[in-house]
């Protein structure tokens, strides 16, 4: 399953220096700039399980790990979090800079298990279970958005190309032709299920 990653804004004063704690929303019940939108309940199963064994760390950048949560609960506005940041060079300077405002969001590292999200007929996606691998702090949340952005719209357009593609070729390669040999023949299956594979694949989300 694939990672995903979402921001949200993190307040200055929910940063202190001498607990060596941030806290805040990792994650909103709200639809966001991509039209996901994670309902209440999504996290419950990782704070239930994951929490509690240890498997979900605060990173920073979601890179290098800095800190360990320390409280962890779903609320009417979303999942509220409360980390501790280790005393390390990098913990330091992300406490810092924290501090500072220079980081003020939070960005969640998720996968969504099978079968626990749906398509609506606005297209836009609900999630039903997020499997939380992780919380970071991180710099640039406008870095996100506009991936994330220029993702569904290069969606909707390799979609719009592959059915064409699809409708194109289709008539070439269904027929059985006589006049082929077992080298041809291998290399039209092979087109035509590049072909349906990539159709396929455009019509579901590419995050």
């Amino acid at each position: 399953m694939t990672t995903i990653f979402k921001d949200f804004q993190m307040k200055a004063q929910t940063v202190d220096l001498l607990e060596r704690t941030v806290e805040g929303y990792a994650s909103t019940f709200d639809m966001d700039q991509v039209e996901d939108m994670i309902h209440a309940g999504a996290f419950q199963k990782s704070i239930n399980e994951r929490f509690p064994a240890g498997k979900i760390k605060l990173l920073w950048q979601h890179s290098a790990p800095i800190g360990i949560p320390l409280e962890m609960r779903e609320d009417a506005k979303g999942l509220y979090v409360k980390a501790r940041i280790s005393k390390t060079r990098q913990g330091d300077e992300a406490l810092q800079l924290a501090m500072d405002g220079v980081v003020d969001r939070f960005s969640i590292g998720f996968s969504i298990p099978n079968g626990k999200s749906e398509i609506d007929d606005a297209g836009i996606r609900h999630i039903y279970e997020a499997k939380l691998m992780e919380f970071s702090l991180v710099t640039f949340a406008a870095n996100e958005a506009a991936v994330l952005t220029a993702v569904k719209h290069l969606r909707a357009s390799i979609q719009k190309e592959a059915e064409a593609a699809a409708v194109i070729v289709a008539p070439v390669v269904d027929p059985v032709i006589e006049d082929t040999t077992p080298s041809q023949d291998a290399e039209l299956n092979e087109l035509k299920g590049l072909i349906d594979g990539f159709a396929t694949f455009a019509k579901h989300r590419l995050y």
